[in-house]
């Protein structure tokens, strides 16, 4: 019943963290696909990255589905010249289901190190009935490597072991660098009725060398909610990124 589109938002933030959002486009930056296509339904996230002087952006488009609520997977689009709208390369998607991925391939996060794009997702294991009528997908972290952004080799792997009593999925993996060690924010909850709040999403702290073998530290990441009413119960959906000072701050969704 929903539409997802995505838009473009400009913002500033100043070193005490304060942010000003402008020139907020009122038209979406990517139409959704034609009939029958993977993003006709929805689009939705929508990560960008510059390369040269040209912006590119992995995004993943929704489709709806019978036996199950939806379906998703990646697509990769390029920016105009003035980065207000985006053109879809090819009308398929770049990732989508395969063998050892067989359900939902959504949530990217695209990174460039060591001369090659790194892009971080989801993808589903199974759905899960939950009660009558209701489903739930179980998803985990994944990567897959990239030389041109076209052509992706994916590790076939999870990337992050659960650590929940119950079943666990996995969201949002954003991964930056800090000298010779990459870390990831994620943030993680249990398969169904996570609304509740100790089954909710829950942020989420990896380490790794290599970025093939991670080494999860939740313990480590201390967030202060004693006080706070808008993420006391859930965080979600995080994204990390670094000012010019060095500084590294954190964007993440709360409650509800």
């Amino acid at each position: 019943k929903k539409q997802y589109k995505s838009r473009p938002a400009y913002f500033d933030i100043s070193l005490d963290g304060n942010f000003k959002i402008h020139n907020i486009s009122q038209e979406p930056v990517l139409n959704l696909g034609d009939k029958g296509s993977f993003d006709e339904f929805g689009i939705y996230p929508f990560c960008p990255i510059e390369v040269k002087d040209e912006v590119y952006a992995v995004y993943a488009g929704w489709t709806r589905s019978v036996s199950v609520p939806f379906d998703v997977a990646l697509g990769l689009a390029k920016a105009n010249r003035d980065r207000t709208r985006f053109e879809r390369i090819g009308v398929g998607p770049v990732i989508s289901k395969s063998q050892y991925e067989p359900f939902v391939i959504s949530r990217p996060k695209i990174r460039f190190f060591n001369g090659r794009y790194f892009l971080f997702y989801i993808a589903g294991s199974r759905w899960i009935r939950i009660e009558e009528g209701k489903l739930d997908i179980q998803y985990t972290i994944r990567m897959a490597v990239s030389d041109d952004l076209l052509s992706w080799r994916k590790l076939n792997r999870e990337l992050i072991k659960p650590v929940r009593k119950g079943l666990e999925s996995q969201a949002s993996p954003d991964v930056f660098q800090v000298g010779n060690l990459y870390i990831m924010m994620f943030c993680h909850r249990e398969v169904g009725n996570f609304q509740n709040k100790s089954r909710g999403y829950e942020l989420g702290l990896a380490f790794s060398k290599d970025l093939l073998n991670w080494k999860r530290c939740d313990s480590r990441l201390v967030l202060e909610l004693q006080n706070s009413l808008w993420d006391n119960e859930s965080q979600n959906y995080p994204h990390v990124f670094k000012l010019p000072t060095g500084q590294h701050f954190l964007l993440y969704t709360g409650n509800g």
